[in-house]
């Protein structure tokens, strides 16, 4: 029974792991295929991230603001 949080810890370690080898292995596979390189270097993506990235932030200040002025009044 003393085994088992070890056990556990260990086989939810492992997986979060293995997972991020996947996706780091396929990360590195899908920068040396050229036409991916291409596409994602294109101005298109170039400001379809950026806009991503405004929307995300627009979604997150609300709630940003509101807890630096939770954490501010205290």
């Amino acid at each position: 029974m003393r085994y088992v949080v070890p056990a556990l810890v260990a086989a939810v370690a492992f997986s979060v792991t293995a997972v991020a080898v996947v996706v780091g292995i396929a990360a590195i596979a899908l920068t040396r295929w050229q036409p991916i390189v291409d596409a994602v270097r294109s101005r298109r993506w170039v400001i379809a991230g950026r806009v991503i990235a405004i929307v995300v932030v627009l979604i997150a200040l609300p709630n940003a603001v509101s807890t630096f002025v939770d954490i501010g009044t205290r």
